[in-house]
């Protein structure tokens, strides 16, 4: 994806690669996967748009957590905030997965900063807490995934607990059928895995707290993915009854990969409707970022 270029927040270095100008979209990748993940959405949006594919604490280039205090939501978004301030306008986030919980937490604490919002299935399954019985159900399904991970990582088991990972994710044997080198990338990002499970398991926010958004959302899944990713996009469902909400036939949580062209189109589309020439005609002082 080109030249990779680097930002330096709170103390850690964070990779990102951009393209295009115009009104600037970021885009977050999911758990296990990189900025690579959205090589061809980058190439569809770049002719209009200022496109920014970063790399999450602990995937590409980007530094590893610095391991002060407990690791949370907040450790990701504070690249994000410089790196949006850096843009000096408002962005269109766009989150795959663990991307999207960044995004959603991104969204709750600087609305200012989002001008719109688009997620496939985030991960966010402290949204799951204090539910109905369905949900009591889902998180105690993922807290059973998380915990394979930690116990891989205790036992030295890696490559075992990254199996079980990705097979929960995008089904079973598909494990067997990686290349090598995609799985020693996997095993190698265990550690990070664990992290992001904890800090999505333990954001404190509750699901009141995301009604207030304003900004254009969409919020894709698909008809085929897990128990705990279908139950947050009903919770969030319920509260954004104004968002575009479309359900993929066929397609399972790693659809942004397994059916790139149809997100892909379905991520450009929600863009285009965001009218770009109603945002440049407003004011400099309505386009500058507030403090």
């Amino acid at each position: 994806m080109h030249t990779p270029a680097y930002l330096e927040a709170n103390g850690s270095r964070i990779e990102y690669f951009a393209r295009g100008t115009g009104s600037p979209v970021v885009l977050l990748h999911s758990t296990a996967s990189s900025s690579a993940q959205w090589l061809a959405l980058t190439e569809q949006l770049c002719a209009r748009h200022r496109v920014v594919a970063l790399n999450l604490l602990g995937y590409g280039n980007s530094s590893n957590w610095d391991g002060r205090g407990p690791f949370r939501l907040q450790h990701e978004t504070a690249p994000l905030d410089a790196l949006v301030r850096e843009l000096g306008q408002p962005a269109h986030l766009i989150g795959h997965s663990y991307g999207g919980a960044v995004a959603l937490a991104f969204a709750r604490t600087r609305p200012h900063l989002v001008r719109s919002l688009a997620l496939y299935e985030p991960v966010a399954f402290h949204l799951l807490r204090g539910g109905d019985a369905r949900d009591r159900t889902a998180l105690a399904e993922i807290r059973r995934i998380a915990a394979n991970v930690r116990g891989a990582l205790r036992t030295g088991h890696y490559a075992a607990g990254a199996r079980h990972f990705v097979d929960y994710w995008s089904g079973p044997g598909t494990w067997a059928m990686m290349p090598p080198g995609r799985r020693q990338a996997v095993v190698a990002r265990l550690p990070k895995i664990a992290l992001d499970f904890h800090a999505t398991l333990h954001e404190p926010a509750v699901l009141s707290d995301f009604a207030a958004l304003r900004m254009p959302r969409m919020l894709l899944r698909g008809a085929r993915t897990t128990v705990p990713a279908q139950r947050i996009c009903d919770a969030l469902g319920k509260v954004w009854s104004d968002a575009r909400q479309l359900r993929l036939e066929g397609a399972g949580h790693m659809a942004p990969l397994t059916h790139a062209p149809l997100v892909n189109a379905l991520l450009a589309g929600f863009l285009e409707e965001q009218a770009p020439l109603a945002y440049a005609a407003r004011s400099p002082e309505e386009r500058r970022i507030p403090a």
